[in-house]
């Protein structure tokens, strides 16, 4: 494909035509890193053992979305585990702030 340009206006439209598409790839790659990194067994085993080394009784919540802003790219949402306090309800950690997500 071969492309003129005319004047410094036509290439300072597809410059940032062309910028713009490649932070929408980038975003989409670090989407599908994310995603991914989230569900590895490796991941899940070093949450598993971070709530273990916690000083405060933490019981796993079940997946929660997360919202994520890469830098360049769209926002995009991710499934994470979520982990509160023991002896307490998902509902009332998350007033209190005590619950963490890993």
């Amino acid at each position: 494909m071969e492309r003129l340009f005319r004047n410094a206006e036509q290439l300072l439209t597809t410059e940032k035509g062309i910028a713009a598409l490649t932070d929408e790839i980038a975003g989409c790659v670090v989407e599908a890193v994310v995603a991914r990194s989230v569900q590895s067994e490796e991941l899940i085993a070093q949450g598993k053992a971070l709530v273990k080394q916690s000083p405060v009784r933490m019981k796993k919540r079940g997946m929660r979305p997360v919202e994520i802003q890469p830098y360049r790219g769209a926002p995009f949402t991710v499934e994470a585990p979520y982990y509160a306090k023991a002896g307490q309800s998902a509902t009332k950690a998350d007033k209190k702030g005590g619950s963490t997500r890993s």
